[in-house]
């Protein structure tokens, strides 16, 4: 009796809604298959990263679905688990909808990534520094000794050198707003530092700067990568 009410449903489903995407159908779709394969029919591909794929469902709005069971509703859950705090939604996109019951999904607001250096120009970075180097120093997990060390700025003459020590040095002593909500965010988190980088932030349709992929913590990548976050101790 209950697969034929589930064939019955979806042979309706199908019918009513035919070469259009309907959240309601989207959402009625009982497994993470049947809604990859209704996304996937009816919607843009926009990209897909390790564990998720993102669809554009709108001109302002992206849907996020998990690619399997595992990592990829994780890091939906820790994006929802941001975005709900209070304390640390300020810089993260803003997500519209998400599966309560078994993180497949979430709706996200869209936020045009940004190039390295005009990022960099718009927080006041150097445009010889990530957002890494800055982050890892406000955190007290790196030194300016060790990233002036680095191969991006030993290979530096002495004048631009000091440009890059003096923008640093302003960024760890007096950071902007943006910057110290980020690194709570981080911090709050335990967001892998690696992946806060400039092509995952973006500016959304209201000029607001947010990051847009914020859901590889210390948990998803020891549980489902194998990776070992030790510099997360330091957070704590």
């Amino acid at each position: 009796m209950r697969n034929l009410e589930r064939l019955l449903k979806s042979l309706f489903l199908n019918e009513a809604h035919l070469g259009k995407f309907n959240m309601d159908v989207f959402k009625n779709l009982m497994t993470l298959g049947e809604k990859q394969e209704y996304a996937k029919k009816h919607l843009t591909e926009l990209g897909r990263g390790s564990s998720r794929v993102v669809y554009a469902i709108s001109t302002s709005k992206v849907l996020k679905i998990a690619k399997t069971d595992g990592p990829g509703r994780a890091q939906n859950m820790t994006e929802i688990s941001v975005w709900t705090d209070p304390k640390t939604k300020t810089v993260a996109a803003r997500i519209f909808d998400f599966d309560e019951e078994y993180m497949m999904w979430l709706v996200m607001e869209i936020a045009q990534p940004f190039e390295h250096n005009k990022f960099n120009e718009l927080l006041g970075i150097p445009v010889e520094l990530t957002m890494y180097d800055v982050l890892k120093l406000m955190l007290k997990q790196d030194t300016y000794a060790s990233i002036m060390r680095s191969h991006r700025v030993a290979r530096l003459d002495m004048d631009d050198k000091k440009r890059v020590m003096l923008g640093l040095a302003n960024l760890a002593i007096n950071p902007p707003p943006f910057l110290k909500a980020l690194r709570n965010l981080v911090k709050t988190n335990r967001l892998a530092l690696a992946d806060i980088t400039a092509e995952h932030f973006g500016k959304t349709a209201d000029g607001r700067i947010v990051l847009f992929d914020y859901g590889y913590d210390k948990d998803t990548a020891e549980t489902w990568y194998g990776h070992s976050l030790r510099s997360y101790e330091k957070t704590k």
